[in-house]
């Protein structure tokens, strides 16, 4: 993994936890029909954007890009991008 990729995930779980401390309850935080919006209007705003073959690709190769360590996964990664 990539040190920015750490930073980025680091920091990300990082601002949820100080927004749940800051909030006071979790309820306030994770309510369902926003997590709906957000992850539903990502996945609909990616299928809009892109072709259903190329955003397949993505999911299937997602994982791939995030846990190579070496040069030899690059390939792997430019098949993700457009």
């Amino acid at each position: 993994m990539d040190i920015a990729s750490f930073v980025g995930f680091a920091s990300g779980i990082g601002l949820i936890i100080v927004a749940l401390v800051i909030g006071g309850n979790v309820s306030g935080f994770w309510d369902m029909p926003s997590v709906l919006m957000v992850g539903g209007g990502t996945i609909a705003a990616s299928l809009v954007n892109f072709p259903l073959k190329q955003f397949l690709v993505v999911l299937e190769n997602n994982n791939g890009c995030l846990t190579q360590l070496s040069v030899e996964g690059l390939p792997l990664c430019r098949l993700s991008l457009p």
